[in-house]
């Protein structure tokens, strides 16, 4: 039971405050090896530069326009005040991380973040939490000791890394909430335009051409519904 008590100390244990850059770029290869960003080359593309741009120390090259002209391949007569790519791309970069992090990088020690409002990425230490234990008689003499070996400071500093942890969870699964609510919007205007064009069809000419388009109207409706149905049971 001591060295329970120990672990536990010891994953309490602050890291450096900010993670060096070969640290930071192995964690970017991990997100990149992932297959959601496998298989989205411009989401990859975007992450790639941002973070590379950051531990180069050129955090003044991120800007809409840069990030549009050499990661996402506009040209050099991109206006970000006409063309919304890059703030598009950007949403679905934050809810790709959020997923990310929540999912197949949920052990990793280091996260990569790109706050709302900006396009610098900023790079954290995963906040500790405390262990799972078998038995709450385990956890009790656990915390006791963990708590006689710590004076109030510490014991201060530890709960609050432990609520900041919380917070950090429940922000992942609001993201993640708001990208599946995001698809269903999607699946329902899909949706919307199947039924729309099946109603031009049904008034329209009766040959064998406009009978197929029918059929195969019918069943788009019918694979976007299933899917719809789908995620609202996922929510």
């Amino acid at each position: 039971m001591k060295a329970n008590s120990a672990t536990w100390k010891a994953s309490f244990k602050a890291p450096r405050e900010t993670p060096a850059a070969d640290e930071a770029r192995r964690a970017l290869g991990r997100v990149l090896e992932s297959p959601m960003f496998r298989d989205s080359l411009r989401l990859a593309s975007f992450l790639k530069f941002v973070v590379e741009a950051a531990l180069d120390g050129k955090s003044d090259r991120i800007k809409s326009y840069t990030i549009a002209v050499e990661a996402l391949g506009r040209g050099p007569a991109f206006d970000p005040q006409t063309d919304p790519i890059v703030r598009v791309e950007a949403g679905r970069l934050r809810q790709a991380l959020a997923r990310y992090y929540a999912t197949t990088g949920c052990d990793d020690r280091i996260m990569i973040a790109m706050p709302r409002g900006a396009y610098v990425p900023c790079f954290t230490w995963r906040s500790p939490v405390m262990p799972r234990l078998p038995a709450d008689g385990q956890m009790r003499e656990v915390v006791t000791g963990w708590a006689r070996g710590a004076n109030i400071s510490d014991r201060s500093r530890q709960l609050t890394d432990t609520l900041a942890a919380f917070q950090e969870l429940l922000e992942i699964h609001r993201l993640q909430i708001a990208a599946i609510s995001s698809e269903i919007d999607r699946a329902w205007q899909i949706l919307k335009s199947s039924r729309a064009l099946l109603q031009v069809a049904a008034v329209g000419s009766a040959d064998g051409a406009e009978k197929t388009k029918a059929r195969l109207l019918r069943r788009r409706a019918r694979a976007c519904m299933e899917t719809t149905r789908r995620r609202r049971r996922a929510l």
